[in-house]
């Protein structure tokens, strides 16, 4: 037990490292943009999260969504802020609810939608999500740090976007 403790622990410093260090990437960066298929971005990421969804016993689907969304994006970095909205979505789902995905056209943009069936988003945290080391009372028993929000908002402002949140009391985000 005392080895597993010591490992669960030393993983938990690795990832809040690795979170870190992609936050302070993401800002400092010099982006190298290539054009992708925000479609394709979007499945492997869904694809990548198969093992998770199947553990935590949520479904994830695909909206209907264009078959082709091609932008110049940094591929590495927008597969990682997508990641962390999948992610951010499986932790506060509860087992047997859906999160769906898609790709939606905007006038001259793209839009990546994450929405989930978790308890929402209180008010007064929604301005303050997106900054590093914020964090709701909500997730005190739930693994984090804070920065998967704010990496998320630098990629998107660093490609030219925003993250936009919608999240209804009780009705997910």
């Amino acid at each position: 037990q005392f080895h597993e403790r010591i490992e669960r622990h030393a993983k938990k410093a690795l990832g809040l490292a690795d979170d870190f260090t992609q936050l302070v990437r993401a800002q400092s960066y010099s982006y190298h943009f290539e054009r992708c298929n925000l479609v394709d971005v979007l499945l492997e990421c869904v694809d990548d999260a198969w093992e998770a969804t199947r553990r935590h016993r949520i479904r994830v689907t695909m909206a209907p969504s264009p078959e082709e969304a091609y932008s110049l994006v940094n591929r590495e970095l927008m597969a990682r802020a997508i990641n962390n909205l999948l992610g951010n979505a499986l932790k506060f789902s509860p087992a047997g609810s859906s999160i769906t995905c898609a790709v939606e056209s905007l006038p001259r943009a793209w839009a990546v939608l994450v929405k989930d069936e978790g308890p929402g988003i209180a008010e007064e945290l929604r301005t303050r999500l997106f900054e590093p080391f914020i964090r709701g009372s909500a997730t005190a028993n739930i693994d984090g740090a804070g920065l998967g929000l704010a990496f998320v908002k630098t990629v998107a402002q660093r490609h030219g976007g925003r993250v936009l949140l919608e999240s209804p009391p009780g009705r997910g985000s």
